[in-house]
Parts: C-alpha cells; sequence; structure tokens
C-alpha cells in the first residue's frame, strides 16, 4: 500500500513521494480503547465524526471509526499543562481523533503522551486551530515498542499574531508514519515544528511535512533531528510554501540524519516553493556519521563508546528539546535517549 504522498509532485528519482507498508498493518477490530487519561476537565469525549485528511483512503474509514475522539477548549484561566495519556497496558491498538480550539488570546501548553512495551497498532489524527493572537506549545511523545506501527496525521490553522510551536519525539518501532501540514492563515503567524526521533533496529520513518504561508510578515520553520540504528530506513519530505499573499514572510527548514550504522539509509527532499516577492527562505539538509575525533576525545575523559555516542548525540538533540517548557520532561527525554542506544556489542 502507497501513503504518505509527498505534497508537490518530484521527481521518481528521489524515491520519497510516497511510503509503502503492507496492507496488514491496518487490519484492526473496533473496541474502545481503555488506556486514556488526562488532567483537564475541559476535555470532551465524544463520538462524533471530526472533519479528517489521513494518510490514505483505507485509514480514513479506520480514523471515522475512531475508538476514541476528543474536543479540547483550553480556558483562559488554566495555567498548568494540558496532559493527555494514552497507555496501552490493556489495548493493542488506538484509533483516534482530537480536536483542539485556541480561543483568542488564549495561551496555553499541551503534552500527548503515547506509550507501551508491547506491540500495538496506532493510527490517528489530530488538529490545531490557533485563533487571532492565541499561542500553543505542544509535545508530542511516541514511546512504543520495536515491533509496534505508528501513523501519525495532523492539519493545523495559524490566524493573525498566532503561534504555534509543536515538537514531536518520535521513539516509535516499526513503521513510524507521520504526516504534518499547517496553514498560516493570517498575518504575523508563527508555527515552529520540530522533531527528534532514534530508530530501532529494522524501523522504516517517514516523515511528510508542510508549512504553507499564506499571511504577511509570517515565519515558518521545520527542524529535524534524528539518528538511525541497524537496518533503520527514513524518508523525510519536508516543504515550505509561500502563496500569494505572503510577502514579507520567512521560511526556514534544518534537517540532520546521524546515521549509527554502516547499513542505515537515510533519503531527504526539503523544498521550497514561492508564489510571493520579498519572502526569505532557506533549506538544508545533512546526514552523516557522529564524528570520531569528537568520540575520541570524549572517550578520552574517561567513558566508554557507547556513552561517548549518548553524550554526542544528547548534544545534538539538544536543539530540539531545549525549548521544551518543562524540565522534567526534558530529564525523561534524555532518560529515555540513554535507553534506547543500543549498545555497540549488540549491533
Amino acid at each position: 500500500m502507497e501513503i504518505n504522498e509527498t505534497f508537490v509532485r518530484t521527481s521518481k528519482n528521489y524515491s520519497v513521494n510516497s511510503f509503502s507498508v503492507p496492507d496488514k498493518t491496518f487490519d484492526v477490530e473496533h473496541k474502545t480503547f481503555s488506556g486514556f487519561t488526562t488532567n483537564y476537565n475541559g476535555v470532551l469525549r465524544t463520538n462524533k465524526k471530526l472533519p479528517l485528511s489521513p494518510l490514505c483512503e483505507k485509514a480514513k474509514k479506520e480514523i471515522e471509526n475512531a475508538n476514541i475522539s476528543v474536543k479540547i477548549n483550553i480556558d483562559k484561566n488554566y495555567q498548568a499543562p494540558v496532559i493527555l495519556n494514552f497507555d496501552f497496558a490493556n489495548d493493542d491498538y488506538l484509533v483516534d481523533s482530537i480536536k483542539i480550539h485556541l480561543e483568542e488570546g488564549i495561551k496555553a501548553n499541551l503534552i500527548l503522551n503515547y506509550k507501551s512495551n508491547k506491540k500495538i497498532y496506532h493510527n490517528g489524527f489530530i488538529s490545531i486551530e490557533c485563533e487571532k493572537d492565541s499561542a500553543i506549545s505542544c509535545v508530542m511523545i511516541f514511546d512504543l515498542s520495536k515491533d509496534s506501527d505508528n501513523f501519525i496525521s495532523l492539519e493545523n490553522a495559524v490566524k493573525e499574531n498566532a503561534n504555534l510551536n509543536f515538537t514531536m519525539i518520535d521513539f516509535s518501532g516499526n513503521y513510524s508514519v507521520s504526516r504534518y501540514i499547517t496553514d498560516l492563515i493570517g498575518d504575523n503567524a508563527t508555527s515552529d515544528l520540530k522533531t527528534m526521533y532514534i530508530s530501532d533496529k529494522d524501523s522504516k520513518i517517514d516523515l511528510n511535512y508542510a508549512q504553507n504561508i499564506f499571511g504577511k510578515n509570517s515565519n515558518a520553520t521545520i527542524k529535524t533531528v534524528g539518528a538511525l540504528q541497524g537496518n533503520s530506513t527514513k524518508n523525510f519530505k519536508g516543504i515550505i510554501d509561500f502563496k500569494r499573499g505572503s510577502t514579507k514572510s520567512i521560511g526556514n527548514e534544518e534537517e540532520l540524519c546521524l546515521l549509527l550504522s554502516k547499513i542505515a539509509k537515510s533519503k531527504a527532499l526539503p523544498l521550497l516553493c514561492c508564489s510571493e516577492e520579498d519572502v526569505s527562505g532557506s533549506h538544508s539538509s545533512a546526514t552523516g556519521k557522529i564524528g570520531e575525533k569528537e568520540l575520541f576525545y570524549i572517550m578520552s575523559r574517561g567513558l566508554n563508546k557507547t556513552e561517548g555516542l549518548k553524550l554526542l548525540l544528547k548534544a545534538k538533540f539538544s536543539k530540539i528539546l531545549d525549548d521544551l517548557f518543562d524540565s522534567e520532561l526534558i530529564k525523561e527525554i534524555n532518560k529515555r535517549i540513554d535507553e534506547k542506544i543500543i549498545d555497540e556489542k549488540s549491533k
């Protein structure tokens, strides 16, 4: 099955236009998901179908019959981060639909936790709508087992003077496929997307991102830092599109993939599209190994090779993690990075 097609048709020579998954990936039965908890009373759990644009038609049928659908309207007087936990301790799969609406002037922080230590299947859709002068920082963490399949699609709208700061932390296992679209539809809008990932030995990762700028004086960024182990593969497809009317706007995308194995493979296709004058756009993509000189220097200070590798990786990942709003969350993610890196002897 071909899914997650590039938003702009590109040459087949790049081999990243779409991503292939076996049909069996989507074979699930329908039952209620029991492992959902939240700290916020304003989360409304509903069976109502929400407007969706998921990864593929077969996935769409599943999400329209989601075993959990929630709507979130964040109160202006609520100061703590809104936390949504999805724990697969008693569940094998989750098909979720989440709609988040920020009214004018609302400021909020949101954490979405997906956690499993067994084989699971996840297919989800998230929509965030930021009204005028609102702002949200959202952290989504996938901490799933090495044989899990994870598919997530996001569609967001950012209006005048609004700010969407979205960070995706991905420790998914077998298949990890993400689709992210944000429309900056108001003037002076800001959208910042950051992704950090670490693969397992045989992971297949596909990242398909688009920031569409419609308003004036707006700013969109895409920043991705990841590490591939074993026989894992990754496709990155990032697009910043300056639409008509986006004069004086800025777009920037950066992609860095670190190969921790001789047989890991990375493909990247950063694109800039422009239909307007007087805009500023830049993109970069880099794939490589941890520097041997850097690693040797760290080891000369008493660390073994795996410990040195973990330290250097966390330094690279700090570009993504340092801006998170929760210091305890940063500590937990760094702890998970240590656990995720495979010892050299086991490769």
